[in-house]
C-alpha cells in the first residue's frame, strides 16, 4: 500500500477537504499476511456523506446506499468500498434487526471495536503510513490467533461464528479461549441467520486449504449441524478406520479433497463439488451402522447418504447444480468396492459414467482418492504444502479405462438416436424412448452387434 499512487492520490484529495482516509478491515489484514488484493476497503473520517460525494464527484461512483453511507468506486484497476464510520445498534435477534448511526467523527478505536475479529480491526493511513492497531490485531496475525474484538461481538451478529470457521480454514488460525467460550453461548445460535448468508461463509470454507480446521472449531463449540453431529457420534471399524469416528474420518477427507483441488488447479465450481462431496460422502453411516459378528459395519451407507446430503446442502442454501453433482458422487463413492480384487470391466466403467451424471469419473476418482487417504492416526502439520495423509489411488485403473473410453468427463453419447429410428421407419410414440434406451443399454454393455445391424441396414445416414 505504501506505493499505491491511486490510493495516495484519493487520500490527498480527501485530506485537502478536511477529511481523513484510512484503509481498514480485510485489506489491511491481507497486506500484513502478504496477500494483497485490488479490492480496498476504506473509511473516511471528518466528512459528511454529501460532502464526501462532492469530493469524489470527478470519479465514477456507485452508491451502495445512503442509509449505510457506503460508496463503491473503481479507479485504474482498483475497486474501492468507501464508508463512513458508523455504529450498528442491535434491536432484535435477526441480522436485520439493528439501527445504523453514522458518525464521521468517531475515533478509529471506536470503529475497530465494532468489527468482528482483532485481525480485521487494524487501520492504515496511506499519507502518514501509520498503522492504527488498538486491539493488537497485528500480534494476533503474527501468532496465528483469531480473537473477537469485544465480549458482545457474536451477540451482535451470530453469523460471525461462521465467519470464524472460514477464517480459521483459510489462514490456519488457532481460536482464542475467549472466542471458543463465546461461540458456545446459546445466545449466539445460528438459528436466526438466513440460509443465504450461511452459504456465503460455507462457500469460503470449502475454497480454503484447511477446511478440517474449521470443522474442528465447529466441533469444539457445539456448532455442528445435525448431519455432521450424527457422524461425530458414529463409530467405525478400527481395522478399516483406525483414525476413529466418522466425523474424524470426514475431516481428514475434506482436508485431502482441498489439497487435491489445489494440486489439480481446479476451478471454483469443481472445488466446491469435490469438497462438499467429501464432507457429505459418509452422511449415510449414522443410519446404517450396526455391529455384525463383532465388527462395525455400515452396509448401504452410500445410498443412505442421499437424504442427509440433500437436507444439509439445502439448509445452507447451496446452489442446485452443486446438490445435483454431489448426490451421485456420494451414492457411488464405493462403486469400485465390488472389483477390489480384479480389474474393472469396460462395461462397469461406462455404467459408472452414467450413474455419476451430472458429475463424472474424474471427479469421482478424486473423491475416492481423498476418501482412501482419510485414515491417518498421525497428527497433521497444518502448515505443510503436501498431502497430509498417505495418497492411495486404488481407483487409478478405473480412471485409466475411462480415459481410454473417453468417458472420464461425461457419459458416452448415444450412438443410436431418434433420427436413426425415424429414418428406419419407426414412428415416434409411447415406445420410442424405450427403444432408444434399449439400444443405449446395449451400447453400455458393449454389445454392439445389434447396434451395428441397425446402422448397417439404414442407408439414410453416415456414421
Amino acid at each position: 500500500m505504501k506505493n499505491n499512487s491511486v490510493l495516495i492520490n484519493i487520500s490527498k484529495k480527501i485530506h485537502n477537504h478536511g477529511g481523513r482516509l484510512l484503509v481498514v478491515g480485510g485489506s489491511v489484514r491481507d497486506e500484513i499476511m502478504d496477500k494483497p488484493s485490488n479490492d480496498i476497503d476504506v473509511e473516511v473520517y471528518g466528512l459528511s456523506y454529501d460532502k464526501l460525494l462532492n469530493v469524489l464527484s470527478n470519479f465514477t461512483l456507485t452508491e451502495a446506499g445512503k442509509a449505510f453511507s457506503v460508496i463503491k468506486m473503481s479507479v485504474d484497476g482498483y475497486d474501492f468500498d468507501i464508508a463512513l464510520p458508523r455504529k450498528e445498534i442491535s434491536t432484535g435477534p435477526k441480522h436485520t434487526d439493528f439501527d445504523v448511526e453514522i458518525d464521521p467523527f468517531m475515533s478509529p478505536k471506536d470503529t475497530a471495536i465494532r468489527r468482528d475479529f482483532t485481525m480485521n480491526a487494524i487501520s492504515y493511513d496511506p499519507l502518514t503510513q501509520e498503522l492504527i492497531d488498538p486491539l493488537n490485531g497485528v500480534g494476533a496475525i503474527q501468532n496465528g490467533i483469531i480473537d473477537v474484538t469485544s465480549e458482545t461481538s457474536f451477540v451482535d451478529d451470530p453469523l460471525r461464528k461462521m465467519r470464524a470457521v472460514q477464517f480459521i480454514s483459510r489462514f490456519g488460525l488457532t481460536p482464542s479461549k475467549r472466542i471458543i467460550d463465546m461461540a458456545k453461548d446459546p445466545c449466539t445460535s445460528l438459528s436466526s441467520v438466513s440460509k443465504e448468508r450461511l452459504w456465503v461463509e460455507w462457500k469460503k470454507w470449502a475454497l480454503s486449504p484447511m477446511p478440517d480446521m474449521g470443522l474442528s472449531f465447529m466441533e469444539s463449540t457445539n456448532m455442528l449441524p445435525d448431519e455432521l453431529l450424527n457422524m461425530r457420534q458414529t463409530a467405525q471399524d478400527a481395522e478399516w478406520h483406525p483414525e476413529g469416528d466418522v466425523f474424524t474420518h470426514t475431516k481428514q477427507v475434506v482436508r485431502m479433497a482441498a489439497w487435491i483441488a489445489n494440486q489439480e488447479n481446479m476451478s471454483e465450481r469443481d472445488t466446491l463439488i469435490l469438497v462438499f462431496s467429501a464432507l457429505c460422502h459418509d452422511m449415510g453411516k449414522p443410519e446404517t451402522t450396526e455391529e455384525v459378528d463383532g465388527r462395525i459395519r455400515a452396509l448401504g451407507h452410500p445410498q443412505a447418504g442421499e437424504e442427509p446430503t440433500i437436507s444439509f446442502l439445502k439448509n445452507i442454501s447451496a446452489p442446485k447444480w452443486l446438490i445435483d453433482s454431489a448426490i451421485p458422487l456420494v451414492k457411488e463413492h464405493l462403486y469400485h468396492a465390488s472389483w477390489r480384487d480384479e480389474a474393472p470391466s469396460k462395461k462397469a466403467v461406462r455404467k459408472l459414467s452414467v450413474k455419476l451424471e451430472p458429475s463424472n469419473i474424474s471427479m469421482w476418482y478424486n473423491l475416492v482418492t481423498a476418501d482412501c487417504s482419510g485414515r491417518s492416526v498421525e497428527p497433521v502439520n497444518d502448515n505443510v504444502e503436501r498431502p497430509p495423509y498417505p495418497l492411495r489411488k486404488i481407483s487409478q485403473e478405473w480412471l485409466s479405462i475411462a480415459n481410454d473410453l473417453h468417458v472420464q468427463d461425461s457419459k458416452p453419447e448415444p450412438i443410436v438416436t431418434g433420427k436413426h429410428l425415424i429414418q428406419r421407419g419407426v414412428i415416434p410414440g409411447p415406445d420410442f424412448k424405450g427403444i432408444l434406451d434399449s439400444y443405449y443399454q446395449e451400447q453400455l454393455d458393449g454389445n454392439m452387434e445389434n447396434i451395428n445391424e441397425l446402422l448397417s441396414t439404414s442407408d439414410c445416414f453416415n456414421m
